[in-house]
Order: structure tokens, then C-alpha cells, then sequence
């Protein structure tokens, strides 16, 4: 599969962006990470995620919170259902949650979350707005585009969950060629938020230039499972690059290109940098609040992601979730109190801002 985009510039100008392809050999493709980032491991004084008291981003011990709610619109009534998916992410909002993660792929009947999350944007001012996806559904140089696109229109608060081939149900064990499709996709995804430069976008009329071609890098990508030569057609994201959460142990290491790794439902969560916490839909609140200050005090996660295994919560769940277990858990600084910090996604959680491709050759 391979695809050609023109790239935006002057008049008269184009060059080959996003092709991208497969093959089916199981060797990791070794582009370049991103330099002056540290994944969330736990146990280091380098832990990403541990509460920050500069720049008033946030103060307080404990876990940061993401709240997962699934994509799901009645098809009888998809206006009413959005209002109610869009009441659920304000209340999450309200609560002081540092994002939503929004299901697509692995709940019958849900929509494409990226898309939901850019309509979602408009509704909200500071909660970041994370898509749960799968890499095997999408071309790299595609989802690129979709988050830096939900970055630019929300503020620089766009995330991704990236999920493994072999999470939906009924997958086997992962295989080592999964794992290593998965590793390149990451890469190549990291890789093409960096195409521009920060301040590569002039638009002068007067001059006629739209952006410094000096500005403008090809990441020339070939690997065992995909080959995109890029750059991508899109400026660089505000955050420099969306916040990501992988749902494997991915390799670590200061260029690895994620900032935190989802511990598998029941695994120990040390070493990772997020654990996941399911809700029944009708569980009283005292035994969501034992079984998370159980799961925060033994794993001693980064993130907490609260999800309600029963589907799309009602509104008394999620008031019990909001207004019961949450307070309490702050109370005791197992979750980072909530704060009127900045707007963006990593500044709220206390990530550094990846350096663009000139700025870390300056600095090598």
C-alpha cells in the first residue's frame, strides 16, 4: 500500500509525503526516538508522572486520572447520545480528571474516537482528550495526521492509547512479529510529528513564503513493515508531540518514543507507567474506593485510567465515580489532586515538550 500527498507551500511546489506499506518479516525497524524524554517507568527518581510543583502545573502526591469511556452513540438517537457522551467527558472534566480516554474499535457499535474527540474539543477548555486505538487499524502517516489535527483544534491536548495487534478479544499471544510491527509503527508515528520544525510556518504574503524549506525533514522511513518516506503535510503539534500511552511493555530508555506503558489488566504495575482500574457500572462506591486505593498503593501506578467495564456509564455511576471515590482518594494523596494548571495535556501532567529535529541536532 503506499499513498502521495502534496505537501502545502508555495504555488507550483509538492513532494512525496505518508507512503506506507507492509511486508512480512519480524525484525524491529530502528528509526530514530525522540531525545529528552523518559518514559513513565516507576521506581526512579526520573518517574514521569510524579507530581510537579513548578510552573504550577500541579502540587500533591499521588497517581494523575484518566477516565476511559467508550465511543457508543444510539443509532436510533445519535444526537441524544452525543449530548449524553459529551455530559459524561464535562462531568470527568469537572472532576478534576487529567483526560478522557475514548474507546472505538473494541466496543460493538462505537464510532471512530479521534473523530468524536475533535467535536468533544469544542465542548471542553482542559481535560485532555485521548483516542484508545489499535495500531493494525491504521497506516502510521494516517493517524499522524488525525492526532496532530485534534492537537491543533483542541489546544494541545491530544493523547493516544496505542493498543497492540493482539488486545482485541479472543487474540492469542502476542507473536514476536506483532510486537515488532507494533514497535515500528510507534516509531514511524513519533517520527512524523517531528517533519517540521516549531517555527518552520512563516506565512508572509509579502515574501510569498509559506514555510523555511531548511525547516522541512523527510523521515525516509524503511522498515520490515512499513516504508513512509514522509514528511508529514500537516505543521508540528502544538505539545511538539501528542501524549502517548502504549498498551505493551515497549523497549525503554531516555529516546524511547512514549511517555507512559499500560500494565495489562491484573499484571503487577511496576516498571509501567499506568494501570487500569475497571468499574462495574452498579459497584458502591466504598468498594471502588478499596479496590483503587488497593491497586494504587501495591502498583503504585503514574496514571490511573478509571474504566467502566459494563459499557457507557450511566449518570449515578459517574456521579458516584466523580463525587464519592475521587474526593476520597485525594484526600488520602493517592491521586494528584485537582488543578486550574495549564490547558495542555503535558504541561498537566508534567511531561517536557519533545525537542524538534533542529533543536536536538543544535543541542548534539
Amino acid at each position: 500500500m503506499s499513498e502521495t500527498d502534496e505537501m502545502p507551500g508555495t504555488a507550483g511546489t509538492s513532494a512525496t509525503a505518508g507512503t506506507s506499506g507492509t511486508a512480512g518479516t519480524s525484525a524491529t525497524a530502528g528509526t530514530p526516538g525522540t531525545a529528552g524524554r523518559t518514559p513513565g517507568t516507576i521506581g526512579t527518581s526520573e518517574t514521569i508522572g510524579t507530581p510537579q510543583t513548578d510552573g504550577g502545573v500541579r502540587t500533591g502526591a499521588g497517581a494523575r486520572l484518566f477516565v476511559a469511556l467508550p465511543a457508543v452513540l444510539d443509532a436510533g438517537a445519535p444526537h441524544e447520545g452525543l449530548r449524553r457522551c459529551t455530559e459524561a467527558v464535562l462531568d470527568a472534566e469537572r472532576a478534576g480528571a487529567d483526560a478522557v480516554v475514548l474507546t472505538g474499535d473494541r466496543v460493538p457499535g462505537a464510532l471512530e474516537p479521534t473523530l468524536v474527540l475533535a467535536l468533544l474539543a469544542g465542548a471542553t477548555s482542559r481535560v485532555g482528550l485521548v483516542a484508545d486505538v489499535r495500531a493494525c487499524d491504521w497506516e502510521p502517516y494516517h493517524l499522524a495526521r488525525e492526532l496532530a489535527t485534534l492537537d491543533v483544534v483542541s489546544g494541545g491536548r491530544a493523547g493516544v492509547l496505542l493498543r497492540h495487534p493482539a488486545d482485541a478479544a479472543g487474540q492469542p499471544v502476542p507473536s514476536a512479529h506483532a510486537t515488532a510491527r507494533a514497535e515500528e509503527f510507534l516509531r514511524v508515528l513519533t517520527g512524523l510529528w517531528d517533519s517540521f520544525d516549531d517555527d518552520a510556518f512563516v506565512h508572509d504574503p509579502e515574501s510569498g513564503v509559506y514555510f523555511r524549506p531548511g525547516s522541512l525533514h523527510r523521515l525516509d522511513h524503511r522498515g520490515p513493515h512499513f516504508q513512509v518516506a514522509g514528511p508529514l503535510n500537516i505543521a508540528r503539534p502544538p505539545q511538539g508531540h501528542p501524549v502517548v500511552v502504549t498498551s505493551w511493555a515497549a523497549p525503554a530508555g531516555p529516546a524511547a518514543p512514549y511517555d507512559y506503558r499500560l500494565a495489562p489488566d491484573g499484571a503487577p504495575g511496576h516498571g509501567h507507567g499506568a494501570a487500569v482500574l475497571g468499574i462495574g457500572a452498579r459497584e458502591p462506591a466504598g468498594e471502588t474506593t478499596e479496590r483503587a486505593r488497593r491497586l494504587l498503593t501495591e502498583q503504585r501506578p503514574a496514571v490511573l485510567v478509571a474504566s467502566f467495564a459494563d459499557g457507557p456509564p450511566a449518570r449515578p455511576a459517574l456521579e458516584r465515580l466523580t463525587g464519592e471515590v475521587l474526593p476520597r482518594l485525594r484526600q488520602e494523596q493517592l491521586l494528584a489532586r485537582a488543578a486550574d494548571g495549564p490547558r495542555g495535556l503535558r504541561e498537566r501532567l508534567g511531561l517536557r515538550r519533545p525537542e524538534d529535529r533542529s533543536s536536538r541536532a543544535r543541542r548534539a
